[in-house]
């Protein structure tokens, strides 16, 4: 039962392990690329938040009481529900806690979390660089809100579709 995720852990850190050890080998390979890369990033970007899209609406779709999908976009969109960065979903959060997991657990984490993460990281920058210029410090500022907001477009399906939950119709 435990197996799963201490494998997805350990592939995990081994995927952590070979980032940080080719790190200068992808640094060069980013300069080497640097006129196309921004831009394929941003499609990539886009190309997941689409799957996102697709795969909520099919999921709002059926509980709704709509028709079940056809072959293949059944399988198409079962496929692509691995970009569906709905972690409260794919962790098992029961096994934290003593009690039953809810939606309102869900609710709770899937909105404080992307607070948490933002104070945390404008700290650390805010202490990283409080003896540097401020010029500095509102560059290192600049590029965390950047790549925090693209984090968040990633998240925002799943955290919409949290918080849309609260208010089912009977």
């Amino acid at each position: 039962d435990w197996m799963a995720p201490v494998f997805g852990l350990l592939v995990l850190i081994a995927m952590c392990t070979a980032l940080v050890l080719a790190r200068q080998r992808i640094g060069k390979w980013t300069a080497r690329n640097k006129a196309w890369l921004p831009n394929f990033t941003e499609k990539v970007v886009i190309f997941i938040i689409t799957m996102q899209i697709i795969f909520i609406l099919k999921s709002n779709h059926t509980s709704v009481g709509g028709a079940e999908m056809t072959e293949p976009y059944a399988s198409f969109v079962e496929l692509i529900s691995v970009v569906d960065l709905d972690l409260p979903r794919l962790l098992p959060f029961n096994c934290l806690t003593e009690r039953e997991w809810d939606h309102f657990d869900s609710l709770v984490s899937v909105t404080a979390t992307p607070i948490f993460l933002f104070m945390s990281g404008s700290g650390l920058i805010q202490t990283k660089h409080r003896k540097g210029t401020a010029r500095d410090r509102d560059h290192a500022h600049g590029r965390f809100r950047y790549y925090f907001i693209r984090f968040m477009l990633l998240a925002y399906p799943a955290i919409s579709r949290t918080v849309c939950q609260s208010f089912r119709c009977n």
